[in-house]
Order: structure tokens, then C-alpha cells, then sequence
């Protein structure tokens, strides 16, 4: 019966449901905060963010992922609401990859001095020059930080074919 509630009732093809996931872009003078990951011999550039847990308050829940993402333990941060990423990366077949939900906070860290700042691995600052000449960003880097027009909503997909097996 549990089962059977996957299934769509036309087609009986099981359904999947859609992830959520919750980022940051987080400001420090000029620079933003992007978390790089090499995929084989690509390096691929997103926000930092996680996945919230099952019933975990999002006040709670953003805090805690705000501090597993970046290692940044901000006494007085204050998150402001961005934007709602519903995206679909796609294969260059057109076969859905991952199809997600991303919820993007804005977290201001420019009070904080630089050296009272220790970053987790895989984080790093960059200008939005900088920014700009990266190749292998997530569209939601363009979208928020260079795209002049400032939605609060986006849905798109993309084509998005790194190596999953070096994840």
C-alpha cells in the first residue's frame, strides 16, 4: 500500500520527489563565499548549503547548515531570504540528473575581520570579476550575483554532465 502511493495512477510509473536544499551567499567586503568541488577534471562552483532534516525547524536548520557548509560560527548573523531555485539538471541526453528545490539566504559577514574567519575545506572567496571568468559555476551564481534583474523565484534547467562517480 505504501508502495503504491509512488506510483503515478495513469502511467504506474514510480514518482520521485523533489529535494530541497538551503544556501547561502555569503558577503565579506566585495567578495562572496563559493564552495569548490572537483568533479574528474572539472571544478564545479556552487553556494554553500546542505540539505535541511526531515521535521528539523528551519530557523534551527539554517543555522546549523549555515555552519557545517562554511565552518563559519557567526554569534550574530541574521539570514535575509533570497530567492527559490527550482532547477533540473539534465544529461546531454535530455535525462533528468537531479530535479531540486534551492532556497538561497543572504548572509552579510562583513564586520568579521579575515583572519577571524577559518573556512571549512573547499570554500573560498572571490571577487565578482572573478566571478565572472569561472567555468563550471551552478546557474544560480550567475542568476543572484551577476544577472541585473533580481527574482525572487527562478525555474530552469540545465545540462549539467560532471562525473558523479568522483562525488
Amino acid at each position: 500500500m505504501e508502495f503504491s502511493g509512488k506510483l503515478d495512477i495513469e502511467s504506474l510509473n514510480e514518482q520521485s520527489y523533489k529535494t530541497a536544499y538551503i544556501g547561502f551567499i555569503c558577503k565579506r567586503r566585495n567578495e562572496y563565499l563559493l564552495r569548490e568541488r572537483i568533479s574528474g577534471n572539472l571544478r564545479i562552483y556552487k553556494f554553500p548549503g546542505f540539505k535541511p532534516l526531515l521535521g528539523e525547524n528551519m530557523k534551527d536548520a539554517r543555522k546549523r547548515l549555515f555552519f557545517e557548509a562554511t565552518g563559519l560560527d557567526l554569534a550574530d548573523m541574521n539570514f535575509r531570504y533570497r530567492s527559490t531555485h527550482f532547477k533540473i539538471q539534465l544529461t546531454s541526453e535530455n535525462e533528468v540528473l537531479f530535479d531540486d528545490v534551492l532556497i538561497l539566504y543572504d548572509v552579510d559577514t562583513s564586520r568579521h575581520k579575515g583572519e577571524e574567519i577559518n573556512l571549512k575545506e573547499g570554500n573560498k572567496w572571490f571577487t565578482l570579476e572573478e566571478i565572472k571568468k569561472l567555468k563550471g559555476k551552478w546557474p544560480e551564481i550567475d542568476l543572484t550575483l551577476l544577472n541585473k534583474k533580481q527574482n525572487m523565484i527562478y525555474e530552469y534547467s540545465f545540462i549539467n554532465n560532471y562525473n558523479l562517480e568522483d562525488l
